[in-house]
């Protein structure tokens, strides 16, 4: 995605929406070490919409691009993203 826009538009990597795994190894170092400040977006699977609907952190955010096969959801800023991860680390 980033290569598509030549930049513009940045992407880090999460395995389980769930639990919030990242994927350290295909995103930028930067994206786990520093604050982002700014809109966010998820891209998400029809098939992973459906699994994650429950998610507390899902209904925050407003469906901007559906095609049957793909969602993507907004969010104004990283704050409620962080949040949620720190809510999730200490359940487990």
């Amino acid at each position: 995605m980033t290569e598509l826009t030549n930049g513009a538009v940045e992407i880090a990597n999460v395995d389980k929406l769930d639990q919030l795994n990242f994927f350290y190894w295909s995103s930028p170092k930067k994206y786990y070490e520093e604050e982002h400040i700014g809109k966010v977006f998820l891209l998400l699977t029809a098939e992973e919409r459906e699994e994650y609907a429950r998610e507390p952190v899902i209904r925050e955010g407003q469906p901007v691009y559906e095609d049957g096969s793909y969602v993507v959801y907004h969010f104004e800023d990283a704050s409620l993203w962080e949040n949620y991860r720190e809510r999730k680390l200490k359940e487990d």
